[in-house]
């Protein structure tokens, strides 16, 4: 059976993928650490700097240049910020999945934190 394309494959992928987390989020539970989902939409289309969301933030693969303020960097390093702003502000907010503080190496990320 062949499952180039079509749902099952994406199905499959997913179910793996799914099957990852729970084993990282055990590992790490075992170790004191905790694993925080943090929703990912937009998070290369939003300029970390000022916030603005829009396609014509990416001039490329890997260029961010905000259309807005013109902050720039390289889109995955924005991205990367984003999410890490998005993690301390579910941990602000007090949501469910970002309970507790996960060891950080190198002290609290939460001192690199931007203020908005």
């Amino acid at each position: 059976m062949c499952f180039k394309t079509g749902w099952l494959k994406r199905a499959l992928l997913d179910m793996a993928f799914g099957g990852f987390l729970q084993k990282l989020a055990y590992k790490l539970a075992a170790d004191g650490r905790l694993l925080v989902k943090v929703d990912p939409r937009n998070t290369s289309r939003t300029c970390s700097h000022c916030g603005y969301v829009s396609k014509k933030n990416r001039r490329s693969q890997a260029v961010f240049v905000c259309a807005r303020c013109g902050y720039s960097n390289n889109a995955d390093i924005n991205a990367a910020i984003n999410i890490k702003n998005r993690f301390l502000d579910s941990l602000e907010a007090g949501s469910d999945e970002g309970q507790g503080m996960p060891r950080w190496p190198g002290g609290n990320s939460t001192q690199t934190k931007k203020s908005k």
